[in-house]
């Protein structure tokens, strides 16, 4: 109940305590417990962040913190409820990374609690989480990229697979792709979206996953065939669809114009596409990692490296794709397409 000497000041006060809640606030009368805070920052970071990254955020909270120390109330929090926290994951067999990645999730909404007043102090800060193991993400060789893009020029989907080899693009913002984004004349194309299924949206383009990842990409020569190949089957696909057509200018779609779904592609397309060229049955990421090492093992700068792949510095590249050298020599495009030549005759 909310009390006033008038009714402007009972809505001052309401309005306040709704604000309040949304910030995670219990009401009057009530300690704010650890569970409460972050059900309240969660639901503020589902429309912050993007929805793949949202999931991994609620699973990490809801699965490994809230059971261990939710009720405990959050400005009497210590670090030996972080450590406590840490030993009952590991515990659970979660490996060293994911305890790293837990830490960081949970620092990162204890730092707004500090923010807000909540508590006086980030008590993740003083605990020390365990070492998180270099990613070497899987890349193709040399010869297997060549084998690839041979092969990709007789596939439906194959200007997919060789943008995301030439380009080191995310799936989604390949998926989330449109024609009007591309220049051939100029020879380049602008990452802007990223398509991504929302539980009871269906599939939605969302803005791209950082300021860094909205980025031009100069195309390869051997990028830019496959567009133009591309673009010719799809108007045949158009023409027989005729008036089943679904026009929303997306370069990649299913057989009526509609968003190809990315499980689904690579059920149905990628992986048997592997399968009958005799590559590893790799990840479609590792197409982007294979980009990243590729080029720099040309000697192109971890500069490039990064602004080709949307990161915002270069520490996450070598960080990730630990075989990225210092080197600095040659553009990223000029080096993929080099590395594609002997392609030329095939």
């Amino acid at each position: 109940m909310v009390y006033g000497a008038s009714k402007p000041e009972v809505h001052t006060k309401l309005l306040a305590l709704l604000q309040e809640k949304e910030k995670g606030a219990p009401p009057p009368g009530e300690r704010l417990t650890v569970e409460s805070y972050l059900q309240g920052w969660l639901a503020r970071k589902e429309h912050q962040v993007q929805g793949k990254t949202y999931r991994t955020y609620r699973g990490l909270l809801i699965g490994h913190v809230i059971p261990v120390i939710g009720k405990q109330e959050l400005s009497k929090l210590k670090p030996e409820h972080i450590e406590k926290v840490h030993s009952t994951a590991r515990s659970k067999n979660l490996t060293d990374t994911s305890i790293h990645h837990l830490h960081t999730v949970l620092k990162c909404a204890l730092t707004a609690a500090v923010r807000e007043g909540r508590v006086g102090r980030n008590v993740a800060e003083q605990v020390k989480p365990p070492r998180s193991a270099p990613s070497r993400e899987p890349a193709l060789t040399r010869e297997q990229a060549r084998r690839l893009v041979r092969a990709a020029n007789h596939d439906p989907l194959g200007c997919l697979y060789i943008l995301a080899l030439t380009t080191g693009m995310r799936q989604g913002e390949l998926l989330a792709l449109k024609w009007r984004e591309i220049d051939l004349r100029r020879k380049v194309l602008s990452v802007v979206g990223s398509l991504e299924r929302v539980p009871s949206e269906g599939l939605r383009i969302k803005e791209p996953k950082s300021a860094h990842s909205r980025r031009q990409i100069q195309l390869t020569r051997q990028a830019i065939e496959a567009l133009s190949r591309h673009h010719a089957a799809q108007e045949a696909a158009r023409a027989k669809a005729q008036e089943w057509w679904r026009d929303q200018d997306l370069v990649f779609t299913g057989a009526q114009g509609q968003p190809l779904d990315g499980p689904g592609m690579l059920r149905r397309s990628f992986y048997p596409f592997l399968e009958r060229t005799g590559l590893p049955r790799i990840q479609f990421r590792d197409l982007r990692s294979s980009a990243a090492t590729l080029i720099s093992l040309e000697g192109v700068n971890p500069k490039e490296v990064a602004d080709l792949l949307g990161h915002s510095d270069t520490s996450i590249t070598l960080e990730r794709y630990t075989r990225i050298s210092s080197a600095s020599h040659g553009g990223a495009t000029r080096a993929m397409e080099a590395i594609l030549a002997d392609d030329e005759q095939a």
